[in-house]
């Protein structure tokens, strides 16, 4: 059986008992979507991918907690989703104090022009008002509407039970519920 065929957790056992190449194999096979997840969240390439390489060398280091009985992709999500966490409540808030508005500055007058501006705002508010929700809450929205994470996958990568992510989405969405109102203009339903 060659490296490819290998499921993660192999992989995972292999490198854990010393064979950095493995742990490679394993960083070849989730590089983008660890990346993409970072982008989608930090809305940055070079944080993205600082933070990238932050969470395989996080996994790397913490190989000797992996239990080989679990599965690899929700442990290095957990990983993944700490450390954008700790991104977004630190350097975020930093970086981010207020609602991005450097779109303002486009001054197009083509036809459509303006509504792109105002749906990359609206996307930034959003964004911005995700950074400023309680941590649980933020992962549980970054998870399964960055991420695309069932409720069930989201239980495995936080070890929450399943009522508690709905909890946690329920209450996140109704905290950004007004913010949506307000921002549309229409009352939005809060969904499960």
């Amino acid at each position: 059986m060659t490296r490819k065929e290998l499921g993660d957790e192999e992989l995972a056992a292999i490198a854990k008992g010393g064979d950095v190449s493995a742990f490679g194999d394993l960083v070849r096979r989730y590089q983008d979507r660890v990346f993409g997840f970072m982008l989608r969240s930090v809305r940055d390439p070079v944080v993205a991918e600082d933070l990238a390489q932050d969470v395989f060398l996080k996994a790397f280091r913490g190989l000797g907690t992996f239990r080989t009985s679990a599965k690899f992709a929700p442990w290095l999500y957990r990983i993944g989703t700490n450390r954008v966490s700790d991104w977004l409540a630190l350097e975020g808030r930093r970086r981010f104090p207020g609602v991005r508005t450097d779109v303002d500055d486009v001054r197009d007058t083509a036809p459509g022009t303006l509504r792109t501006v105002e749906a990359r705002q609206s996307v930034e508010a959003v964004r911005d008002r995700i950074r400023f929700l309680p941590p649980d809450m933020q992962k549980a929205v970054l998870l399964r509407h960055m991420m695309g994470l069932s409720y069930a996958d989201i239980a495995e990568v936080t070890g929450w039970p399943p009522g508690t992510v709905r909890t946690n989405l329920f209450r996140a969405r109704a905290r950004l519920k007004s913010f949506f109102d307000e921002l549309t203009g229409k009352t939005c339903d809060v969904k499960k």
